[in-house]
């Protein structure tokens, strides 16, 4: 399961850093925001 999501993860990684710099605390925040759904859709996934 981990192999599915890290891709999906360095590519938000990738996505997020190619965006314009905004002020790096509301692009943190987002960041996490991402990675917290994509990990709650994993658990999803695994039931």
């Amino acid at each position: 399961m981990k192999k599915t999501i890290m891709p999906a993860a360095d590519k938000l990684a990738a996505q997020v850093a190619a965006e314009p710099a905004h002020d790096g605390k509301a692009c943190e925040m987002q960041m996490l925001k991402k990675i917290r759904h994509l990990k709650i859709q994993e658990m999803l996934n695994q039931l």
